[in-house]
């Protein structure tokens, strides 16, 4: 786990998700006899839902009027946060019409929100089979293909969105990214240039390139990066982050959790950000802090497991009694890191986890070896045994990429233990 953003449907991305689907206009319907179900900028959500439920139940609505006001009723809805009633709306319009793509879109992407992406992929895959050049539902399939670590899946998609608008930078953004997860930092790099030429006064490019130049460990063009994001974009709450990772890895770390206090005022609602301060509050040793911060991070998707082991960590170390028992009640165990909850629970010996942390996959190895490390050295620390705790977290440090939170803050644990690593 990185001490920023990753292979992840993060809140910030479903917000992109849901304003792409949003924004679509309805070629086919005519605007509805109610104007407060209309398109008025000045409506207030509560009368927009009023208005077209006047329309919905108006005996004399037409299907079309009324797969209309269903639309509008339904995206007044999603922003209200009343998920189910908006995907209810939308259930209604696609068994009418199960061919209407632009009710189907919107739907993908509030059960995004909604957090369910296997019913999110079966409407983008439906919409791709009907339309391959679906730019929007290429890249919402392409980002839960990338959230599921399927990176091969996320190019195709991002490629075939690509080849359909070969400007689209946000597909070429996201198609860095899976580049990226399948280490070809070339390929990445070349998405990223794009994406500056497409738009050279926005971030999105700066960011992208940044995070390419941290992966091989370019702290200079990296910064150089960010802080040319923060030039282009004085708010861009990513710039800031992305210059946290840099000044955190000089080993300035009050510069670094300024950077992130400042990403975090600019984009409160971005809860990886919490995370990442998080991470560096466990760095200098500010435990309930620390906790505070990845029980924050939790709010959205209290069924992640790594924040949920490492919110122990914080937890443990701050003598606060650890919550993971039941949390644990809610969490798919079978996949990693599940192993290492399990390991935490006391119901596999470190051994077994050390098997479970074996893989094929050399990059899934890689990771997986320097967490179970990582975390068996901290819980060994939680149980006062220094020496075991000492060479765990050595092996970590070891195998850890740089990259990855364990390695850094194992780095710190083992200062704290009078070692020099």
């Amino acid at each position: 786990m990185t001490m920023t953003w990753r292979g992840r449907v993060t809140p910030a991305a479903l917000a992109l998700a849901v304003a792409a689907s949003l924004s679509m206009g309805v070629a086919r319907a005519q605007a509805p006899s109610s104007a407060t179900c209309g398109n008025e900028e000045n409506l207030s959500l509560e009368d927009r839902i009023a208005g077209c439920t006047a329309v919905i139940e108006a005996a004399a609505a037409s299907q079309q009027s009324d797969a209309f006001a269903r639309l509008r009723r339904a995206e007044a809805y999603a922003l209200k946060g009343q998920l189910d009633l908006a995907i209810a709306d939308y259930d209604r319009i696609i068994e009418r019409d199960p061919n209407d793509l632009a009710a189907r879109l919107r739907r993908a992407s509030v059960y995004l929100l909604r957090r369910d992406p296997e019913a999110a992929t079966a409407d983008f895959d439906k919409i791709i089979a009907t339309d391959r050049r679906n730019v929007d539902a290429l890249i919402g399939r392409a980002m839960l293909r990338f959230a599921k670590r399927d990176f091969d899946g996320a190019v195709a998609d991002y490629g075939q969105a690509l080849r359909v608008h070969p400007e689209n930078l946000k597909a070429h953004v996201g198609r860095s990214r899976a580049y990226r997860g399948m280490r070809d930092l070339d390929s990445a790099m070349g998405d990223c240039s794009k994406a500056i030429e497409i738009g050279p006064q926005r971030d999105d490019g700066y960011v992208c390139r940044g995070e390419i130049y941290l992966s091989k460990s370019d702290l200079d063009r990296a910064a150089a990066d960010f802080e040319r994001a923060i030039q282009v974009d004085a708010k861009s709450s990513r710039g800031f982050a992305g210059m946290a990772v840099v000044q955190q890895r000089r080993g300035e770390i009050d510069a670094a959790m300024a950077s992130l206090n400042q990403a975090i005022g600019l984009d409160p609602k971005n809860f990886g950000l919490y995370r990442s301060r998080a991470f560096l509050y466990l760095e200098i040793g500010d435990v309930q802090d620390a906790a505070s911060d990845f029980s924050r991070s939790l709010e959205p998707n209290p069924r992640d497991r790594y924040v949920q082991l490492w919110l122990d960590v914080a937890r443990r170390r701050s003598a606060q009694p650890s919550q993971l028992a039941e949390a644990a009640k809610g969490l798919n165990l079978s996949a990693w890191p599940g192993p290492i909850i399990k390991f935490y629970l006391g119901e596999i010996t470190f051994s077994e986890l050390m098997s479970k942390a074996d893989d094929a996959d050399p990059s899934k190895l890689n990771g997986q070896m320097c967490t179970a490390n990582y975390f068996a050295g901290e819980l060994a620390l939680a149980e006062k045994d220094s020496g075991k705790a000492a060479k765990l977290l050595g092996d970590a440090v070891n195998i850890c990429p740089e990259s990855f939170a364990a390695s850094t803050v194992a780095r710190a644990e083992l200062r704290s233990l009078g070692m020099n690593p």
